[in-house]
């Protein structure tokens, strides 16, 4: 199980089409539309909590106040979105990949890094809304991305796969991975003095979430 949510990871992280429309989000959402609905199959739903209801009120909510749109693919498009991330969380709240999560996102930022620096030298196979994007188009995308991935490899002290991000965070240049940084270590508490594996417990499926939302994000 390990290994193949790791590959998936990876996968994600990594997936870009130059021959398609919007070709670094298109494929990942592909990616996650075949394997969360499937990843199902794999969880009891033995252990619903409020945090479960919570996000399906969201959903709910989220589908009511977009169903009056004219055009319906407007709304179906982020509703079927929304869905596969209550998924990914339904999954991540029973299995804990956590660390396999992060090595293939770590290393998929490792591929990153290389198409930033042949960027800087004006390689420009790759589609781009801006410069030094890398495999995400939008530079604040991936650098947002990398610090979600920052973030859970500093809860589980997973020292020597930081590197790997880093290039993707500082080489754009983008003001959005800062503030994003700054709120992730607000919102999960680490300037509190709450115990770190009561954090990593209490987060993971959150974040599990979370990652999901930014490696796809639309980049308009």
């Amino acid at each position: 199980m390990q290994i193949v949510v790791g590959i998936v990871a990876f996968a994600v992280s990594v997936a870009f089409d130059p021959q398609i429309t919007a070709a670094s989000t298109t494929p990942r959402w592909a990616i996650l539309a075949v394997l969360a609905p499937a990843s199902l199959f794999l969880v009891k739903f033995k252990n619903l909590t409020l945090s479960h209801l919570l996000f399906l009120v969201l959903i709910g909510w989220s589908a009511l106040s977009m169903s009056w749109s004219v055009v319906p693919i407007e709304w179906v498009s982020p509703f079927v979105k929304l869905l596969l991330l209550f998924f990914i969380f339904c999954f991540a709240a029973e299995y804990d990949c956590t660390k396999a999560v992060l090595v293939g996102c770590s290393l998929g930022h490792g591929i990153n890094d290389f198409m930033l620096v042949a960027q800087s030298y004006e390689w420009s196979y790759l589609p781009r809304l801006q410069p030094l994007s890398g495999l995400w188009m939008n530079k604040d995308l991936g650098a947002e991305f990398a610090v979600m991935v920052l973030v859970g490899l500093f809860f589980l002290r997973q020292w020597w796969l930081i590197p790997l991000t880093l290039p993707s965070i500082v080489y754009p240049a983008a003001r959005g991975p800062y503030f994003a940084l700054a709120s992730l270590v607000q919102s999960a508490g680490i300037t509190q003095p709450v115990p770190l594996a009561a954090v990593v417990r209490t987060w993971r499926s959150t974040w599990f979430s979370c990652m999901s939302t930014e490696s796809v994000l639309d980049a308009d």
